[in-house]
């Protein structure tokens, strides 16, 4: 029994594997079912036994993907510094530093927020997920760190964190390296308008 669930875990793998390749070389919507079946070299009955269909690979794929991130992002956030006022601008850093790898094409629920329109559409919802963790995460650290309008700062941490995200999909390296540095340049200095407004209070 735990030999089949281990073979049925490497088959679900390599589909899952095959997907996310296509995906962020192609694009969502560019890619088709008979191409993943060719690139994941099963049949066409296989990733359906898998996957009822081509959106729920998508969530599947985008799911995964966000666990690797998250496990990672939040193990090199407090392995640089534990200390909350400072991990609000090393973010930026980790964020630089993943967009720098040569493989880098984007983040999956920016992606999906690009190609998909209807708000209440799964994939819409598992990136709207994304993008609520990330909010919950800088509101907390910014909380910890006793910056006033903690809620306020995260959600404008996200546009710039979305922003620079986009960049680094549509411009050349050097610009996207740039607009990295000019999201953390924006970062602190709304976290310093509010320390100086909370004193000042």
């Amino acid at each position: 029994m735990a030999t089949r669930a281990s073979q049925q875990n490497q088959i679900q793998e390599k589909i899952l594997n095959a997907a996310t390749e296509l995906f962020y070389e192609k694009g969502l919507q560019a890619v088709g079912v008979d191409e993943i079946v060719l690139q994941a070299g099963i049949a066409k009955m296989t990733l359906y036994k898998y996957f009822l269909s081509k959106d729920q690979l998508i969530l599947a794929v985008m799911q995964r993907n966000e666990d690797l991130w998250w496990n990672w992002f939040s193990k090199e956030l407090r392995r640089r510094t534990k200390i909350p006022a400072r991990q609000l601008l090393i973010i930026f850093d980790i964020l630089a530093d993943c967009f720098a790898q040569k493989d880098y094409k984007g983040e999956p629920f920016v992606k999906a927020r690009i190609c998909v329109a209807e708000k209440m559409y799964p994939i819409f919802l598992t990136s709207e997920n994304f993008q609520n963790q990330l909010h919950e995460l800088i509101f907390d650290i910014a909380t910890l760190a006793k910056i006033p309008k903690a809620s306020q700062l995260a959600d404008q941490f996200i546009l710039l964190i979305i922003g620079a995200n986009f960049l680094t999909n549509v411009e050349d390296s050097q610009l996207s390296k740039e607009a990295i540095r000019n999201a953390k340049r924006i970062a602190t200095v709304l976290i310093k308008a509010r320390q100086s407004n909370n004193q000042e209070n």
